[in-house]
Formats: C-alpha cells, structure tokens, sequence
C-alpha cells in the first residue's frame, strides 16, 4: 500500500517523495536537465496550439470560478505554502527571476499594468469584495491576521521583510506611489470600509491585542533609543519659536493627556512645563530666595550602554554662584521606566563634567522642598 512506502527526502530540494519510485520519478521529472528540456518543448508545441489554447484556458477558468474549484486551489496552496521547502523554494526563485535584467525588462510593463490598470484594479476590488462578503472568509483571514500579529515570531519575520522592500527599488516605487492623494484616499477608504464591517468583539480582540504588543515593543531599549533619537532629530531642526508654537497649538501630541502651559521665570522669560508636578516645581522657584533664575536645561546627554537621548527637564543658577540640572518624576515613572537609571547615570556624569548639580526630584522631594520655603519665609 502507498501508506506503507518509506518516506525518502530529495537530495537536491528537500522534498518528501513516497518511496523509491516516487523519489525517481520526482528526480527525473524536476532535476534531469534532458527531461526538463524535452517537457519544454512539448508545453511550448501545446500552447501554440490556438484551439488547444483556448479550450484550456476555458477550463480553467470555468474551475476557477466554480466554489469547489476555488476551495480545492485554495487548499492546495495553504498545503504548499504550510511547507518550509516550497516556500524557500518559492523566495530563491523569485529572487533569481528579479535579478535577470532581461527579465525585469519583461516583466515590470506587466506589473506596472496589474497596478494601475483601471479595468484589472476594478475586477480585483469586485473579487476581493465577493470575498469578504463571506462571513466565513472573513471571520477565517481576521483570525490569522491576530494570530499573525500576536506571534513574535512574525512580527520579527514581517519587519524584517518590510526594513528589506523598503531599502530597495521597490520601497522607492511605494514611496512614489503612495505620495500621491488619490493612492491616500484609496487606502484610507479600504481602511475604513474593513473597520465598518467588523464585529465590537473583533474590534475590541484588536485594539487589546495592539495595546499588549505596544507595550512590549516600546518596553524594548531598543526601540525607545530609535523613538528618542527621531524625536531629538526633529526637535533640533525647529526653532525656539516653532517649539513653543507647536507644543501649545497641538492638541492631539504626546503630551495631550497632561496639563501643559508656559510661566514666566524672574526675567519674564516663557518656560513651558508638562504636567502637575512641573508647575509646581516652577512655582516653588518663584518662592525660594536661593533662586537667581531657572529655565528648561536646553541640552541632552547621550546614555552609556543603550541608544538613547536623555534631555533633562530644568536648569536652575542659584545664588551662591552654583547651577542645578533638575530631573522633575513621578514616583511610579521613577519605579517602572526601565531608562531611569540610564537617564540619572548620563546626568550625573554629565553635571560632574561640567561643574553642575544633578538633582532628581519626585513628588515626595516637592513636598520636603516646599516645607523648606516655607520655614524660611516664616523665619
């Protein structure tokens, strides 16, 4: 019986062919350069044959558009592709085909016609909407999508394919297409076509699962050092005056969740503070008479051991000729922001450096700070 035949592997592309006549024929069919040749030419005799042409593309087509016919191909590559060896297969192919010159010359009019043909573009999107009208479908690709992206694994996978395309002529070609408002447009609408036919569970299922990966993602040093370099990056290419006009204009910034503002120091000059316990601070140097003048630090301060830009939150000159480099935390930030440590070591180093003062302050140090003005303004 067939299901008793060893299983042998090819020697030359890993496939699993049941026993030794399979393991030969497979050989001689795929790997015989003789054979392969004389297949060619006989494909090649067939398809220009105009009847025999027709006739088969005909039947496939009339498979094609049949349910059981589309379930049986779709089967067929979920079982192939489900394989290791074919997908590796698959990728060296397609990686030798892009790099024959002769055959990109051929291929990208095709391409560039699959992309931008209005006829081929409708019959995709009439497809494509036959198909998620399907609960079924639909309920079947949603799933893998969230398990696809609660994997890490594929999420490390799907990155680094994503970094590889867009390195490349085709991240260019992307780039140039999607710059266009009407490439925005479309896909702002798929987006919103998609979202307006999901369930509240799947909805919710998401937005939990989005919160959970965004949490481990930008608990990751790593990552944290590439956000802060690029916020640093912009930050430097603004203007006082563009700084100031943006963190009051912008609603909707990283900072929308907290209190924000400006307060004039003792040269009425505009200081901007970020929440409660920034203002506070602020106002506490309004009342200490050690104060000359305080403003934001200004400066930022690369930490050893992980990419990351720490800027510090307040510089203060006191009176007796001395200048604090002020740190302003929440005491739950201080315990549970994994940069905290990294941030106070660059600071300190730092201030040591430069003939300054590191300070940390929380809210307990804001209330021992208080209770110290206020002793001396009550002599």
């Amino acid at each position: 019986p067939r299901e008793s035949q060893p299983t042998l592997v090819c020697p030359e592309c890993d496939r699993e062919c049941i026993g030794q006549r399979g393991l030969t024929s497979h050989l001689r069919l795929k790997h015989d350069p003789e054979t392969n040749r004389k297949v060619s030419e006989n494909s090649r005799m067939m398809w220009s044959d105009k009847e025999f042409h027709d006739r088969t593309v005909e039947k496939i087509a009339k498979t094609n558009r049949s349910d059981e016919g589309r379930r049986r191909i779709s089967e067929g590559t979920s079982r192939g592709l489900s394989r290791p060896e074919v997908r590796r297969r698959l990728s060296d192919s397609s990686k030798a085909n892009w790099r024959d010159t002769e055959y990109r010359a051929k291929m990208e009019p095709y391409m560039d016609r699959l992309h931008h043909d209005p006829e081929i573009l409708a019959k995709r999107s009439s497809g494509m909407s036959e198909r998620w009208a399907d609960p079924e479908y639909k309920d079947r690709v949603s799933k893998a999508i969230s398990e696809g992206s609660d994997n890490p694994r594929t999420r490390a996978l799907k990155s680094r394919n994503s970094k590889a395309v867009w390195e490349g002529e085709r991240g260019e070609r992307r780039r140039a297409i999607q710059s266009s408002e009407q490439a925005r447009a479309n896909m702002s609408r798929g987006a919103h076509n998609y979202w307006d036919n999901v369930s509240d569970e799947q909805h919710e299922e998401f937005r939990r699962m989005r919160s959970r990966v965004s949490k481990e993602t930008n608990s990751r040093p790593e990552v944290r050092a590439k956000i802060s370099d690029s916020m640093h990056r912009f930050y430097e290419s603004l203007t006082p005056e563009q700084i100031r006009e943006r963190e009051l204009a912008t609603p909707q910034s990283i900072y929308s969740r907290y209190k924000r503002g400006h307060i004039e120091n003792r040269h009425g000059i505009p200081v901007f503070w970020i929440g409660s316990y920034e203002l506070r601070f602020c106002e506490l140097m309004l009342q200490d008479p050690d104060v000359v003048d305080f403003n934001r630090a200004g400066f930022g301060v690369r930490c050893e051991g992980v990419r990351h830009m720490y800027i510090p939150d307040f510089k203060v000159w006191r009176t007796n000729g001395t200048i604090d480099v002020v740190e302003i935390k929440s005491s739950y930030g201080a315990r549970t922001d994994p940069m905290v440590p990294y941030e106070m070591e660059a600071g300190k180093s730092y201030c040591e450096a430069h003939g300054m003062t590191y300070r940390f302050l929380t809210e307990s140090e804001l209330d021992r700070y208080e209770s110290t003005i206020k002793e001396i303004a009550n002599g």
